[in-house]
């Protein structure tokens, strides 16, 4: 009779531990898979989220244009918005306004000032919205060619992350790359303290 009761204990203890165990292995896919496996429009959010507390100094956003290319670098990650430029653009630098480590420096393509309307219907009025929505931001803001900002993300890819968040904006030129720097650490900070290792 007890050894039909130990076998019973036994027993019920292995259902249990298979139960158990199949739900951490269930969490350890959910874990893994993440941002993935929520909707497209929830997903890119996600990943905003997750990965920007890992992100500081010299790590990159960029929010870019429809053909924007999937760059090769292993340190590139390329995610699908499915939203406007906007709305993304305005995400993003929300999120990195609560961030206290990190502030945003934009970076345009020179090529913008020089696409006219005849060639792209609206590009003005994006030219005017765009610098509209930086400066009310009080987000830094630089021009240069498309194709230095590409290589930059390459080169700077080899040591530090970059996201690259492609929404269905159907213009050209129209990338914003955001150059993450230090949050409690200022340019005119860094250059004082260089200039005092100088001097000595």
């Amino acid at each position: 009779m007890a050894a039909l009761k130990l076998r019973s204990t036994i027993a019920s203890g292995s259902r249990l531990g298979a139960t158990l165990a199949a739900s951490v292995m269930l969490l350890a896919l959910v874990s893994l898979t993440g941002c993935q496996s929520m909707n497209s429009s929830a997903a890119w959010k996600c990943t905003v989220k997750r990965d920007l507390p890992l992100y500081g100094d010299r790590n990159w956003i960029a929010i870019v244009d429809s053909a924007y290319p999937d760059q090769s670098k292993a340190g590139v990650t390329t995610i699908v918005a499915n939203g406007g430029m906007f709305s993304t653009l305005k995400y993003v630098l929300a999120k990195i306004a609560k961030a206290p480590n990190i502030r945003p420096v934009a970076y345009t393509d020179r090529e913008l000032n020089y696409v006219t309307d005849e060639q792209t219907p609206g590009i003005s009025a994006y030219r005017q919205k765009l610098d509209a929505m930086l400066a009310a931001a009080g987000v830094p803001h630089k021009q240069r060619m498309h194709i230095n900002s590409i290589d930059r993300l390459n080169t700077d890819g080899k040591l530090f992350k970059i996201l690259i968040i492609k929404t269905n904006l159907t213009m050209p030129y129209t990338s914003v790359f955001i150059h993450l720097k230090c949050g409690y650490w200022t340019d005119a900070d860094e250059n004082a303290l260089r200039a005092a290792m100088q001097q000595k």
